[in-house]
């Protein structure tokens, strides 16, 4: 993209350093290049026109300082939630209705899931990986190895019940249709929007 037009000039072959640096060394003048957190485009940036400032883009500057605020609020949660019991407060309840017993199962294997998932990451980033590496290996995408190496402790999921869902006064008139055999997911929602269900 060119940065004063804000239109694109070209688009790459490929996401590689090789690639980036290629299109600099065929266009020279670059002063200045934004770009997001890729290693590949630092590489081929500094490879492709080392005179040029490297920057980083206003996007990718937002998620950068949301991201850390995101890891401090993570890692004072704990001890806010005991000062606000110290304090004769008591914090939020997570669920206002009683969750079913599979929503609750379901629920307990996802935490042990993401639990695995943490202390694998914790593992590899020890041993010294890469985030990139440590993503490859375990399949999952670098923001959330990111988000583990520097929790500090296991992120628990806060649940938060925001009182009665759109769905609710619709629930018996599903459930009968499912009884009668209607199991298409469309029909059902073009039913109960005739009804005057609101949701998508």
């Amino acid at each position: 993209m060119d940065l004063s037009t804000h239109r694109p000039i070209d688009l790459l072959p490929e996401r590689t350093s090789e690639a980036l640096a290629a299109w600099l060394k065929a266009h020279p003048g670059v002063q200045w290049i934004s770009r997001d957190r890729s290693g590949d485009y630092a590489r081929g940036a500094s490879e492709g026109a080392p005179e040029a400032q490297q920057i980083v883009d206003r996007w990718h500057l937002f998620k950068n300082w949301r991201e850390v605020l995101q890891r401090v609020i993570g890692r004072l949660h704990a001890s806010l939630k005991q000062r606000q019991i110290a304090s004769g407060g008591s914090p939020q309840p997570r669920y206002k209705l009683k969750r079913s017993s599979s929503e609750i199962a379901a629920s307990q294997a996802s935490r042990l899931r993401r639990l695995a998932c943490y202390e694998a990451v914790v593992e590899l980033d020890q041993r010294g990986e890469s985030i990139a590496g440590i993503a490859d290996q375990l399949h999952i995408s670098p923001t959330t190895v990111r988000k583990y190496v520097y929790a500090g402790a296991f992120p628990e999921r806060k649940y938060t019940w925001h009182g009665k869902r759109q769905i609710e006064p619709y629930i018996p008139s599903l459930l009968k249709r499912v009884q009668e055999g209607c199991e298409h997911a469309g029909v059902l929602w073009r039913e109960i929007k005739e009804q005057g269900f609101p949701g998508g």
